[in-house]
């Protein structure tokens, strides 16, 4: 009987130790999934941070004014990002608004097309009538075919109407010589403009997929109201 008290205490000890050894095992389980649920909340939290300060930011520079402030937090969360470091000088400077823009396109438009007509003035009478046509400063706003000067202002006038600042600079970077000098200042801001608006837009659809997952892509990513 002693040695069947000895086998079952020999079974017992290794039960023990048996016993023993999943507890641990269970126990380290436990703490990797602690660990796990904690860098994933982690994770999630720095994520739903980003696209906060990506919306700010947006907001800030759709005005005039320098955005510096909401720019510095975005780069901080998104170190050496090279499509932030573009925009950089302008959130120092700051950018006309989209409303700005549009609303002072007419008068440089005319100022192009006076430009475009004088000079194609060739002769004497030419350059009268170019003279004379600058001061009854008159251009076509309708919606034209072709490559023509007028054309793309015309062009151009009708995407601003709509709102669409990229359409426009598309057609006016078409426009070459004496007819693009009282454009150019413009055309200079309004295409920083774009590559700012079209910058922030897609860091916003990286920070609210990284957040939610993949969205459909037919379904445009909501935006700010012009200002």
């Amino acid at each position: 009987s002693s040695d069947l008290i000895a086998a079952a205490t020999t079974k017992l000890d290794a039960l023990s130790g048996t016993t023993t050894g999943l507890a641990t095992r269970m126990d380290s389980v436990a703490t990797r999934l602690e660990k796990l649920e904690s860098s994933d909340l982690l994770t999630l939290a720095r994520r739903a941070s980003l696209a906060s300060s990506i919306a700010n930011l947006t907001r800030a520079a759709q005005g005039s004014s320098p955005f510096k402030t909401e720019y510095d937090i975005v780069a901080s969360l998104l170190p050496g990002d090279a499509r932030l470091e573009q925009i950089a000088p302008y959130a120092t400077a700051g950018l006309p608004t989209i409303g700005t823009l549009i609303s002072s396109f007419g008068s440089l438009a005319d100022a192009a097309m006076d430009a475009d007509n004088q000079s194609r003035g060739n002769t004497w009478w030419a350059r009268l009538w170019a003279n004379f046509a600058s001061l009854v400063s008159w251009r076509s706003t309708a919606e034209q075919d072709g490559n023509s000067v007028e054309s793309r202002l015309a062009r151009a006038g009708i995407r601003l109407k709509a709102g669409d600042l990229a359409a426009a600079v598309r057609e006016l970077d078409g426009i070459h010589g004496n007819a693009r000098k009282p454009l150019a200042s413009w055309l200079d801001r309004a295409g920083s403009r774009v590559r700012v608006e079209a910058t922030l837009a897609t860091l916003n659809s990286e920070a609210i997929e990284a957040i939610t997952g993949p969205t459909d892509s037919s379904e445009p990513v909501p935006q700010l109201p012009m200002p």
